[in-house]
């Protein structure tokens, strides 16, 4: 199997994973007029983003093991995902996600992260609960490399086993190709502490080395290195390249609390920062660029639900939507409604998008909505892979 094998929806397990989800059309119009349709493809699945050529979707998927594992489908809601971790030998089968797929179509690999083994409280996730490696947060885990056969470790983090080690718990998570495939970057927690010890985070980055040998692994890293750590805050994360030199990152730069973060454009080699949304009681993180420049970004901002800066936020209720702004932070507005009544996308559950992708032709969005199965107080979170389709390029 090697990554853009193609896919076809067949059998039970066809079925279960990958029948067609698509909202029937609705008399009510989208909550925005770019919009022209949502389909969901993938009832379980996140952190999904495109192939360069648009055509396929690398994304995670939480088995029943409690684990998740990394998986390639086409766009058709009919087909059956490719497992490209799940089974595999050559590499752990704890947690395995967070996938991006390399920007040159003659390198068809994938960057992801996978949770090592052992490591300090590497149990089995109880059923309901975040699983500890979960790859939409690194712990326990490394940077890994694969072609969908063959796989490559790249980084080797300390790794805690026991209570009193002396280690931090080390993640990594959130890998980005830069966008000639020089360079990747990915955002590593290397400190315990911090409000609520969500410990202290920066970005890491590595330059991109091809092989053309014969019978060797084609994609290397070299020259691995801190690129930027916060002097306020304690966080940060790594979401698009906005050109060669410059990212768009989420955190608490300017020392507001974690839950307060907002999206800064990080120029990678002075270290200076411009803060976006400006926005220190809301929550901005999961975000994109289109291929215009158009920032995609989820925000709780317009949320009925507060969330609680002295507890931990999950489990808390809480509704996000996606917005739109400019790479300046002008001309933001809302692009969905999942929360609305009255509006085609409403879900009559509570909604909360987390992180999305633009498709190189600036056309369709890969969003992961987490769908709340929870009650008034309590919030259960499942998470699905939408497709938002708009009218005209972003």
């Amino acid at each position: 199997m090697k990554l853009y094998q193609s896919v076809a929806c067949a059998g039970l397990l066809g079925l279960l994973a990958c029948s067609a989800f698509s909202l029937r059309a609705a008399s009510a119009a989208y909550g925005n007029p770019r919009v022209s349709r949502m389909v969901r493809i993938q009832v379980a699945g996140t952190r999904a983003g495109f192939s360069p050529d648009g055509k396929h979707l690398i994304f995670d998927r939480r088995e029943k093991s409690g684990y998740y594992q990394l998986y390639l489908t086409d766009l058709n809601a009919n087909s059956v995902p490719i497992a490209m971790t799940k089974g595999r030998t050559g590499v752990g089968q704890l947690d395995n996600g967070n996938g991006v797929i390399y920007p040159d179509p003659a390198y068809p690999y994938a960057a992801f992260i996978s949770e090592a083994n052992p490591h300090y409280l590497s149990t089995t996730p109880p059923s309901g609960q975040v699983p500890l490696g979960d790859s939409g947060v690194g712990l326990f885990s490394n940077l890994w490399f694969t072609d969908g056969v063959n796989f490559s470790q790249q980084t080797n983090v300390p790794m805690k086993q026991t209570a009193s080690d002396g280690l931090p718990v080390y993640a990594t998570v959130n890998p980005r190709f830069s966008p000639d495939g020089s360079m990747i970057v990915w955002t590593e927690r290397y400190e315990n502490g911090g409000p609520l010890n969500w410990g202290y985070w920066r970005l890491k980055a590595a330059d991109v080395v091809k092989s053309s040998v014969p019978g060797q692994f084609r994609l290397s890293i070299a020259n691995p290195r801190v690129l930027f750590t916060p002097a306020n805050g304690n966080y940060v994360t790594a979401m698009a390249f906005a050109s060669s030199t410059t990212l768009l990152v989420a955190g608490n730069l300017d020392g507001q609390h974690q839950y307060g973060m907002d999206l800064y454009l990080l120029d990678i080699n002075t270290g200076s920062y411009t803060n976006l949304t400006n926005s220190p009681l809301s929550w901005e993180e999961g975000s994109c660029i289109a291929p215009s420049g158009k920032i995609v970004y989820m925000s709780n901002k317009d949320s009925a639900y507060t969330v609680d800066f002295n507890k931990d936020w999950v489990g808390q209720p809480l509704t996000r939507e996606y917005y739109l702004m400019n790479q300046d932070g002008t001309g933001q507005e809302q692009l969905t409604y999942f929360n609305t009544p009255g509006t085609a996308e409403y879900t009559g559950w509570r909604a909360v998008p987390i992180v999305c992708n633009v498709s190189p032709d600036g056309m369709t969005i890969a969003a992961t909505i987490g769908h709340d199965y929870g009650n008034a107080t309590q919030a259960f979170l499942l998470w699905e892979v939408w497709l938002i389709q708009l009218k005209s390029p972003l």
